[in-house]
């Protein structure tokens, strides 16, 4: 099949997620690039000069710029820390990535596990864009201790609790019992978001709604909520989290 490409400097359309697309302003790449962030995708680093390939993964977002991890084989950190700029590509199911002239300018660390601040590419091509893959709480943990508890800007609006339904490396779908008032709409922002489960995961984080629906049958409200902010720290206990379920759910 051959792909159609073209260059863009708007946001994507629905015809556009069908077919090859090149992205060059910052709204348009940091969606996808958070693709990659949620489903840990492999990326392949191609630094320039150098005949070897490298592997490394999406750990987070930071404006400008995103954050690489998991450098292999570590020969590549050297490149790294030079500054020298490289390509990466990536698959994640039906998504192609492919990101054109990046440059690592700092290097952090948390807990002694280092990360790297790299500016976003120049130029970045996507191909038939997904969504990430979500997974549900196992049968040990009750609905009483996969929870999520949100507090709204409005001192007159109560704090909301919630049960998870299934959570991402991205964020969660929540089901609120009852109607929520004032309702909820895609955009809302909440400064204070805490996510817990039993005792395997517990942060606290901003988030924002992506989508909520009334479920009449079930009398909730679901919701959909995207992670925001997070701590390097927590954002790693959630990949490792959501990983270690996804392993086990293809296991059975």
């Amino acid at each position: 099949m051959k792909l159609a490409f073209k260059d863009t400097t708007g946001s994507e359309s629905d015809d556009d997620s069908r077919r090859g697309v090149y992205f060059t302003r910052t709204p348009d790449i940091l969606p996808v690039l958070k693709v990659l962030r949620d489903h840990s995708a492999d990326l392949e680093l191609r630094f320039s000069g150098v005949d070897n390939a490298y592997r490394g993964r999406v750990l987070d977002l930071d404006g400008q710029q995103f954050l690489l991890e998991d450098i292999r084989p570590r020969e590549g950190l050297t490149h790294l820390r030079k500054g020298t700029r490289f390509n990466f590509s990536a698959r994640v199911e039906d998504l192609y990535v492919c990101g054109e002239d990046c440059r690592v300018t700092g290097v952090e660390s948390e807990r002694g596990l280092p990360y790297y601040r790299a500016d976003l590419p120049k130029r970045l091509l996507r191909h038939r864009r997904r969504r990430h893959a979500r997974v549900t709480l196992p049968p040990r943990v009750q609905p009483d201790e996969g929870i999520v508890r949100v507090v709204r800007g409005n001192a007159d609006h109560p704090e909301l609790h919630g049960r998870i339904i299934d959570v991402s490396v991205g964020g969660c779908r929540v089901a609120f019992p009852g109607a929520v008032l004032p309702a909820l709409q895609p955009e809302d922002r909440f400064a204070f978001c805490e996510l817990r489960i039993s005792s395997s995961l517990e942060f606290t984080t901003a988030a924002v709604v992506r989508h909520c629906a009334w479920d009449p049958a079930q009398r909730t409200t679901i919701c959909g909520l995207e992670f925001a902010d997070m701590t390097i720290g927590d954002r790693r206990r959630l990949e490792h989290y959501v990983s270690q379920l996804a392993v086990r759910a293809h296991k059975a």
